[in-house]
């Protein structure tokens, strides 16, 4: 309502899913119904986070970076990618996130130790594939 005649494109994002738009057409005087939003493909990422002793670690924190693919050869390395989530292990160091867009990922793994040190870890690589959980088991401090 209050809107002026015209094509307008929806576009909404939330923290657990993918972002969804629509396009809305609005006529004078009329109601505009955008309809159903369309969702990108996505899946979904879950795991245990464990020490090099292979007992949970509660608290642990994953920076979730999306690869980018279309740099040349020479260029592909672990800095590749673009940071798009972060992601904090439960008391039990499990992680769960209900939707990342598809393609291939890597986890950059740190933990906040009890002095406020934190520890830059290794790199776990995984791929999210459209209507499929994923499941990873990154070891810090191997």
């Amino acid at each position: 309502r209050g809107l002026p005649p015209g094509r307008y494109e929806l576009r909404a994002t939330r923290a657990d899913g993918p972002p969804g738009s629509a396009t809305v057409v609005v006529r004078e005087g009329a109601f505009a119904d955008p309809g159903a939003l369309a969702f990108g493909p996505g899946g979904g990422l879950r795991g245990l986070v464990t020490g090099p002793d292979g007992r949970p670690l509660p608290a642990a924190v994953l920076d979730l970076y999306r690869q980018i693919d279309d740099l040349p050869q020479g260029l592909q390395a672990a800095v590749a990618g673009t940071r798009e989530r972060l992601v904090v292990a439960d008391r039990d160091g499990r992680i769960h996130v209900p939707w990342l867009r598809e393609g291939d990922w890597f986890a950059h793994e740190r933990t906040t130790q009890p002095l406020r040190r934190v520890q830059q870890l290794p790199i776990e690589r995984f791929r999210v594939d459209a209507g499929v959980t994923t499941e990873v088991a990154p070891t810090i401090g191997r």
